[in-house]
């Protein structure tokens, strides 16, 4: 019986003012990925996605953070978005962080 290999993890802050560090963590996960030995068909595929949702928080959202964890059976991406909402009300302005 082969004892099963422990989940491992990887955590990014996305900075959204920063366009030119845009795609810096899709990069990293793509070489980690590789360094775990990773089926390069995957690699592909996760990367695009990391990048797709990375440059979405910087563009739609002020950053955010990344959570990958990589198991024997799928890798999982969970990406979080930093919002800012203003709501301008009668000369009054409120912001919910």
């Amino acid at each position: 019986m082969t004892m099963p290999i422990e989940p491992v993890r990887f955590h990014f802050d996305v900075n959204g003012d920063n366009f030119t560090s845009a795609g810096e963590a899709s990069v990293k996960v793509k070489k980690l990925l590789r360094q775990l030995n990773i089926a390069p068909d995957t690699i592909r595929r996760v990367s695009i996605a990391m990048y797709e949702g990375e440059i979405n928080m910087v563009i739609h959202a002020e950053g955010g953070k990344a959570e990958v964890t990589v198991t024997e059976e799928d890798i999982v991406i969970v990406l979080e978005k930093h919002y800012r909402l203003t709501c301008h009300l009668q000369g009054m302005v409120l912001m919910f962080l």
